[in-house]
Protein backbone atom coordinates (compact mmCIF):
# COMPACT_ATOMS: atom_id res chain seq x y z
CA UNK A 1 0.00 0.00 0.00
CA UNK A 2 1.30 3.43 -0.96
CA UNK A 3 1.79 6.24 1.51
CA UNK A 4 -0.99 8.76 2.03
CA UNK A 5 0.17 12.19 0.86
CA UNK A 6 -1.44 15.59 0.63
CA UNK A 7 -2.00 16.51 -3.01
CA UNK A 8 -3.06 19.85 -4.48
CA UNK A 9 -5.62 20.20 -7.24
CA UNK A 10 -7.71 22.78 -9.03
CA UNK A 11 -9.87 23.54 -12.01
CA UNK A 12 -8.13 24.96 -15.10
CA UNK A 13 -8.48 28.63 -14.10
CA UNK A 14 -7.74 28.08 -10.38
CA UNK A 15 -11.02 29.54 -9.08
CA UNK A 16 -11.75 26.16 -7.45
CA UNK A 17 -8.77 24.65 -5.64
CA UNK A 18 -8.46 21.88 -3.09
CA UNK A 19 -6.16 19.64 -1.11
CA UNK A 20 -6.76 15.92 -0.70
CA UNK A 21 -5.04 13.32 1.49
CA UNK A 22 -4.81 10.12 -0.54
CA UNK A 23 -2.54 7.25 -1.50
CA UNK A 24 -3.95 7.34 -5.07
CA UNK A 25 -4.91 3.66 -4.75
CA UNK A 26 -8.21 2.31 -6.06
CA UNK A 27 -8.56 4.81 -8.92
CA UNK A 28 -11.44 4.14 -11.29
CA UNK A 29 -12.16 5.12 -14.87
CA UNK A 30 -15.85 4.65 -15.62
CA UNK A 31 -17.62 4.28 -18.97
CA UNK A 32 -20.99 5.69 -17.87
CA UNK A 33 -22.44 8.49 -20.00
CA UNK A 34 -21.18 11.13 -17.55
CA UNK A 35 -17.66 10.01 -16.63
CA UNK A 36 -16.67 8.75 -20.06
CA UNK A 37 -17.59 11.94 -21.88
CA UNK A 38 -15.64 14.01 -19.38
CA UNK A 39 -12.63 11.68 -19.14
CA UNK A 40 -12.92 11.49 -15.34
CA UNK A 41 -10.55 9.33 -13.30
CA UNK A 42 -11.89 9.17 -9.77
CA UNK A 43 -10.40 8.64 -6.34
CA UNK A 44 -12.90 8.22 -3.48
CA UNK A 45 -12.02 9.73 -0.12
CA UNK A 46 -13.84 10.61 3.07
CA UNK A 47 -14.87 14.26 3.53
CA UNK A 48 -12.21 14.70 6.23
CA UNK A 49 -9.49 14.00 3.64
CA UNK A 50 -10.75 16.75 1.29
CA UNK A 51 -10.30 20.48 1.86
CA UNK A 52 -11.59 23.19 -0.46
CA UNK A 53 -8.91 25.91 -0.58
CA UNK A 54 -10.47 28.26 -3.16
CA UNK A 55 -14.26 28.18 -3.34
CA UNK A 56 -14.89 30.04 -6.61
CA UNK A 57 -18.31 30.06 -8.28
CA UNK A 58 -19.51 26.55 -9.08
CA UNK A 59 -22.51 24.98 -10.74
CA UNK A 60 -23.98 21.80 -9.33
CA UNK A 61 -25.10 19.10 -11.73
CA UNK A 62 -27.32 16.13 -10.84
CA UNK A 63 -28.33 13.29 -13.12
CA UNK A 64 -29.74 9.76 -13.02
CA UNK A 65 -30.66 9.11 -9.35
CA UNK A 66 -29.54 12.58 -8.17
CA UNK A 67 -27.42 11.06 -5.39
CA UNK A 68 -24.07 12.41 -6.58
CA UNK A 69 -23.57 16.18 -6.58
CA UNK A 70 -21.14 17.08 -9.39
CA UNK A 71 -19.53 20.51 -9.12
CA UNK A 72 -18.16 22.51 -12.06
CA UNK A 73 -16.23 25.76 -12.10
CA UNK A 74 -18.50 28.41 -13.62
CA UNK A 75 -15.51 30.08 -15.30
CA UNK A 76 -13.63 27.22 -17.00
CA UNK A 77 -16.16 24.35 -16.73
CA UNK A 78 -13.82 21.78 -15.17
CA UNK A 79 -15.23 19.23 -12.72
CA UNK A 80 -12.67 18.79 -9.94
CA UNK A 81 -14.82 16.78 -7.53
CA UNK A 82 -18.25 15.45 -6.62
CA UNK A 83 -19.93 14.70 -3.30
CA UNK A 84 -22.20 11.80 -2.45
CA UNK A 85 -22.64 8.84 -0.15
CA UNK A 86 -22.07 5.11 -0.15
CA UNK A 87 -25.08 2.75 0.10
CA UNK A 88 -24.59 2.63 3.89
CA UNK A 89 -24.86 6.44 4.11
CA UNK A 90 -21.13 7.12 4.59
CA UNK A 91 -20.29 10.47 3.00
CA UNK A 92 -17.66 10.42 0.22
CA UNK A 93 -15.88 12.84 -2.09
CA UNK A 94 -14.97 11.71 -5.60
CA UNK A 95 -11.86 13.58 -6.68
CA UNK A 96 -11.08 13.83 -10.38
CA UNK A 97 -7.36 13.07 -10.22
CA UNK A 98 -6.86 14.60 -13.65
CA UNK A 99 -7.21 17.91 -11.78
CA UNK A 100 -4.32 17.22 -9.39
CA UNK A 101 -1.58 19.74 -10.07
CA UNK A 102 1.29 17.95 -8.34
CA UNK A 103 1.43 14.56 -10.10
CA UNK A 104 2.68 13.63 -13.53
CA UNK A 105 0.02 12.82 -16.12
CA UNK A 106 -0.36 9.06 -16.55
CA UNK A 107 1.87 8.29 -13.56
CA UNK A 108 -1.12 6.42 -12.10
CA UNK A 109 -3.09 3.32 -12.96
CA UNK A 110 -6.89 3.25 -12.89
CA UNK A 111 -9.18 0.28 -12.98
CA UNK A 112 -11.87 0.38 -15.64
CA UNK A 113 -15.45 0.23 -14.41
CA UNK A 114 -18.44 -0.84 -16.51
CA UNK A 115 -20.66 1.93 -15.19
CA UNK A 116 -22.62 1.95 -18.44
CA UNK A 117 -24.16 -1.38 -17.41
CA UNK A 118 -24.34 -0.55 -13.71
CA UNK A 119 -26.14 2.79 -13.99
CA UNK A 120 -28.16 1.94 -17.08
CA UNK A 121 -29.62 -1.41 -16.05
CA UNK A 122 -32.71 -2.11 -18.08
CA UNK A 123 -31.95 0.68 -20.53
CA UNK A 124 -30.37 0.41 -23.93
CA UNK A 125 -26.61 0.98 -23.82
CA UNK A 126 -25.34 4.26 -25.25
CA UNK A 127 -25.71 4.57 -29.04
CA UNK A 128 -27.02 1.02 -29.29
CA UNK A 129 -23.68 -0.62 -28.42
CA UNK A 130 -24.33 -3.37 -25.86
CA UNK A 131 -22.27 -3.09 -22.70
CA UNK A 132 -21.12 -6.69 -23.10
CA UNK A 133 -19.30 -5.66 -26.28
CA UNK A 134 -17.50 -2.97 -24.31
CA UNK A 135 -16.60 -5.49 -21.62
CA UNK A 136 -15.06 -7.88 -24.11
CA UNK A 137 -13.10 -5.14 -25.84
CA UNK A 138 -11.35 -3.77 -22.74
CA UNK A 139 -10.91 -6.88 -20.63
CA UNK A 140 -11.40 -6.97 -16.88
CA UNK A 141 -13.80 -4.37 -15.53
CA UNK A 142 -14.99 -3.66 -12.02
CA UNK A 143 -18.40 -5.24 -11.53
CA UNK A 144 -21.54 -3.50 -10.34
CA UNK A 145 -21.30 -4.76 -6.72
CA UNK A 146 -17.66 -3.63 -6.51
CA UNK A 147 -18.58 -0.15 -7.67
CA UNK A 148 -21.64 -0.03 -5.42
CA UNK A 149 -19.44 -0.64 -2.39
CA UNK A 150 -17.57 2.59 -3.23
CA UNK A 151 -20.41 4.84 -4.31
CA UNK A 152 -24.16 4.95 -4.65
Amino acid sequence: MADVKTHAGSCRCGAVAYEVDTDLEGLIECNCSHCYRKGLVLNFVGPDAFRLMADGPQTEYLFNTHKIRHFFCETCGVQSFARGSKPDGTQMVAVNIRTLTDIEPFSWTARRVDGRSFWGRGRKASRGVPSTAYSRSVGSLMTSPELASRWS
